[in-house]
């Protein structure tokens, strides 16, 4: 299913909720009516533009919050154009994965979040090492892994960020046990870090870089499937191949639209 498709499902699904919504309040106003006379009446709508009014609010806060994720995935973006709109594709892939294993909606939502930040920290991380067109240094290898630890200490302080923090810092473990920043192994790395290290991998590989040209989508789910319990997450592998047919279609698409 394409994401044009599930837009229009999406859409549609909310305009009919909103008119059984609309349909079951006129309902009650009708029976608190014929129960209680005008005043009954007069109540129940008050309750019900309280709830209203308590509902946007809820739902401003929640825009508020992601407007401010989006924000500072840009300014990682405006740091490095080859790697611009990573994050997001990162963070679509993610929720294809998590959706792909029937986790909970809260949890796919906290991965799309941190998917999303995942390199922040390459902020705290020197241009000169972000944008080397070669292939870098030893020190410079470990100055670019310390990303993920900066990550999370920018977000740790954050109360709602607390939880996405230790996801980023997690996010470029290996199920091997070879990963960094603290060498966990199988599931000591968190699901939701898992997740996000395929789907990283997977955008990474098929993406123009500065030292490199982008290698086809076939490959790259080729790739992630000879590192099925090495580098990645056995379980996630599996998720992850089972949509790759449809990341593949929809990149097709995008394609055929650009030309």
């Amino acid at each position: 299913m394409s994401k044009k498709t599930k837009l229009i499902l999406c859409l549609s699904l909310h305009i009919l909720i909103g008119l059984l919504v609309y349909g079951m309040s006129f309902l009650g106003l009708v029976f608190a009516y014929e129960k209680s006379g005008w005043i009954m009446v007069a109540v129940v709508l008050g309750l019900l533009i309280m709830a209203r009014y308590a509902y946007k609010l809820y739902i401003d806060m929640k825009q508020q919050y992601f407007d401010t994720i989006k924000t500072l995935s840009n300014a990682l973006d405006a740091k490095d154009n080859y790697t611009n709109g990573h994050s997001m594709r990162v963070a679509d892939i993610s929720e294809a994965i998590a959706r792909q294993m029937g986790l909970r909606n809260c949890q796919i939502e906290m991965i799309k979040t941190a998917a999303t930040l995942h390199d922040i920290g390459k902020i705290g991380i020197s241009d000169a090492i972000i944008n080397k067109p070669g292939n870098l240094e030893m020190n410079e290898i470990y100055e670019i892994r310390r990303h993920p630890e900066i990550g999370e200490q920018i977000l740790k302080d954050v109360k709602a960020l607390r939880k996405i923090a230790k996801i980023v810092k997690h996010h470029h473990e290996r199920y091997d046990g070879n990963g960094y920043p603290d060498s966990l192994s199988a599931d000591e790395i968190p699901l939701e870090s898992a997740i996000i290290s395929v789907a990283d991998a997977y955008d990474a590989m098929t993406s123009n870089r500065i030292y490199r040209v982008a290698m086809s989508e076939m490959k790259a789910v080729e790739m992630i499937r000879e590192e099925r319990g090495l580098q990645f997450h056995p379980e996630v592998v599996d998720a992850f191949m089972q949509c790759s047919k449809e990341l593949i279609i929809e990149s097709f698409e995008i394609n055929e639209e650009v030309s």
